[in-house]
């Protein structure tokens, strides 16, 4: 992605959430599944583990760094997104929802995985961005195998596919692929350690994906 398409990227994703970063939290509950569930399985998965680093991809609101936080209370946390809306109602809710010793432990970044510094992490979560990303998917990814550690684990919870036509253009609108792209371009990913797919009531699919 050159450095025009970011920010043409930045200002699309800016006037969207713009407007929807105040009310995020109360509405996305009713579609955003299997969020709470990939932090359990990963707290399960990683508790002998201790992952030292996090980085949460298009962290948004800063829900998933809050159930992050408690999981791994000795990690350094850090969430990155091209959106100031949204990284502005992430500081408000770490703030209040974290003691002062977690809350010393995260971090928030306006930036994108193709620009950050080089650096590596035990463990990087993907949760509904991905299915966001267009045309940039395989740099991205490809980005993030590069920064996981040797061992680290990718986990990812987006949208996959719906087979109405019709939602699948309203979606659109609002940035979102389902046409099971995503799932496809993880094969770049030499071991799957969890993939499940589940319906939403009759039109979509989203799944859960660990790997490394």
């Amino acid at each position: 992605m050159s450095k025009i398409e970011l920010s043409e990227k930045r200002a699309e994703l800016g006037g969207y959430y713009r407007l929807h970063a105040p009310i995020y939290d109360l509405t996305r509950w009713a579609f955003l599944f299997g969020r709470n569930k990939l932090i359990r399985m990963l707290a399960d998965k990683l508790a002998t583990q201790h992952p030292k680093t996090i980085l949460d991809v298009g962290c948004g609101t800063g829900k998933n760094m809050i159930a992050l936080a408690k999981a791994f209370p000795d990690a350094k946390i850090i969430g990155c997104d091209l959106s100031d809306a949204m990284l502005n109602q992430a500081r408000s809710v770490l703030q209040k929802s974290l003691s002062p010793k977690a809350h010393s432990n995260v971090e928030l970044i306006n930036a994108s995985i193709l620009t950050m510094k080089d650096r590596q992490f035990d463990l990087i979560i993907c949760s509904y961005m991905l299915s966001m990303t267009g045309g940039s998917l395989q740099p991205i990814l490809h980005n993030i195998r590069r920064r996981l550690n040797p061992m680290g684990t990718l986990a990812i919870v987006d949208f996959d596919f719906s087979a109405v036509s019709l939602f699948r253009r309203w979606m659109r609108v609002n940035h979102v692929a389902l046409d099971g792209s995503v799932s496809r371009a993880l094969g770049i990913f030499a071991i799957v350690e969890h993939q499940s797919s589940h319906q939403a009531f009759w039109l979509w699919r989203w799944f859960l994906w660990l790997g490394r």
